[in-house]
């Protein structure tokens, strides 16, 4: 009996590891392509769009990690490596998706930069435009998306929709999200 809860346990931490490491990698991929595209038309994000994106994905890392095992065993076995074919293939694929996402967000909101804005400089000061804050809502979208599409679950843990807290945390932050995109003139 005490066995299967330390092997239960066990793969309920592996699971939570390896989800963990696929979030950070698409958000790492996602944020760095963001910023350069940004940083190539002078923009960039603010100090309050920064700490938003870091308070949410704080947030929903405790929601993960406070994952429990099931308590029967399943017959499965779960990824013994981040390096694992499916593994690298889910990162590559949901970046490419975001990719595309992003560049095509970026592309539209490019038609309504004032090329003349004193803010367009590198190191200039930040003012709040059409491209920062639709590549930041897009960001965040794909941040938090990573988050509920990378959520293992059974059958090594309890399921996203038996995670009250962390449903109830998602739908805000859509929610909030979508309330920003109708709000932004």
């Amino acid at each position: 009996m005490y066995q299967g809860c330390i092997t239960e346990r066990g793969r309920c931490t592996l699971v939570t590891m390896m989800q963990i490491d696929k979030i950070l990698g698409v958000n790492c991929l996602v944020n760095a392509l963001v910023l350069s595209s940004l940083h190539l038309v002078g923009a960039k994000q603010g100090d309050t769009q920064l700490t938003v994106v870091g308070l949410v994905v704080a947030t929903l890392f405790f929601f993960v990690t406070k994952s429990q095992p099931l308590n029967k065993l399943s017959p499965q076995r779960p990824p013994s490596s981040v390096l694992w074919k499916q593994v690298l293939l889910s990162i590559v694929v949901q970046f490419l998706v975001h990719f595309v996402c992003i560049m095509a967000v970026t592309f539209l909101s490019k038609c309504y930069l004032d090329p003349f804005d004193p803010s367009l400089v590198p190191d200039g000061h930040f003012n709040q435009n059409t491209l920062n804050s639709a590549t930041f809502i897009m960001t965040e979208l794909a941040t938090v998306n990573t988050f509920v599409v990378n959520y293992t679950g059974r059958p090594f843990m309890e399921a996203l929709r038996e995670k009250k807290l962390m449903v109830r945390a998602l739908q805000i932050t859509y929610g909030v999200l979508f309330a920003g995109l109708s709000t932004h003139e």
